[in-house]
């Protein structure tokens, strides 16, 4: 289950999934980042 999650909130699959919403290219790669960045320390843990 944690492998899925990992892949489902990659940040290129994110990215191409806000694109097949409809979200502009643009606000695709922000958010699509934005949304990798937040739960990557979620999903892999804190690096020290």
């Amino acid at each position: 289950m944690r492998h899925f999650l990992q892949r489902f909130f990659n940040g290129v699959n994110v990215y191409c999934r806000l694109c097949d919403l409809g979200f502009s290219v643009s606000r695709a790669k922000r958010w699509g980042l934005v949304v990798s960045k937040w739960v990557h320390p979620v999903l892999y843990g804190k690096r020290s």
